[in-house]
């Protein structure tokens, strides 16, 4: 059974990949993603995923996630997710949410394209990940006010 569980320390730590998804974030101490905004989604003592947003400037988001995508239940856990994004934007009246993702990672880009996350692409940025790599800026957007 898939849980969204509030992001603590433990899930952190239990999470493969996510310090690396810290470190894009410019977080390079794994305790201090701890008290960020988000969720851990976890099935039984499995964290298949985390996801958050790091607010930029007020009405503006940075969101983050990693998955474990080789779990069983990992399709299940990016809805939760997804799920837990939308209603966490809505609850801190977010204009924009960005994302920063590979842009050799394809099914990154395609969670986070319109038929998924409803981002669209705003460009390639060269050399902008923490080892260098290529990065391609998604977003999402609504009218300043809308809710």
């Amino acid at each position: 059974m898939i849980e969204v569980e509030q992001l603590t320390a433990e899930h952190i730590e239990r999470m493969p990949g996510l310090m690396t998804a810290a470190q894009g974030l410019g977080v390079h101490k794994i305790e201090s993603m701890e008290g960020r905004p988000g969720v851990a989604v976890v099935s039984g003592d499995d964290v298949i995923a985390c996801g958050g947003v790091t607010i930029l400037w007020p009405g503006v988001g940075e969101l983050w996630a990693a998955f474990d995508a080789g779990h069983p239940q990992a399709a299940a856990a990016h809805v939760a997710l997804v799920r837990a994004y939308r209603k966490g934007r809505d609850d801190l009246g977010l204009w924009r949410c960005q994302a920063t993702i590979d842009a050799h990672n394809d099914v990154a880009l395609l969670y986070a394209s319109r038929a998924c996350w409803g981002m669209h692409s705003e460009g390639l940025m060269r050399m902008y990940g923490p080892a260098g790599e290529d990065c391609v800026r998604m977003a999402w957007t609504r009218p300043r006010g809308a809710h």
